[in-house]
């Protein structure tokens, strides 16, 4: 399985960010952040990778302070390998 993390530095943050997906007709929920991420936040929005592209218009035309970045995460039973794609 895969599927992409937007990543902030702030819960309140990925709180907003995942709204901002939800009112667009964007699919997206929050999640705990991979620990194989190696980021602070503890929560992270999830959406599928076919919405790549939408989110990254999203994240260019609002001013979220705290983003940390876009990250695809494949399971490998049982572990997470977390790529940085933006």
């Amino acid at each position: 399985m895969e599927f992409l993390i937007i990543a902030f530095r702030s819960r309140e943050e990925s709180a907003k960010f995942n709204r901002l997906l939800l009112s667009s007709g964007i699919k997206s929920t929050l999640i705990p952040t991979p620990k194989e991420a190696g980021l602070s936040c503890g929560i992270s929005v999830r959406v599928g990778l076919n919405n790549f592209l939408a989110v990254k218009t999203l994240l260019n035309i609002t001013n979220f302070k705290t983003f940390t970045g876009v990250f695809k995460v494949k399971n490998l039973g049982g572990k997470n390998l977390v790529t940085t794609i933006y």
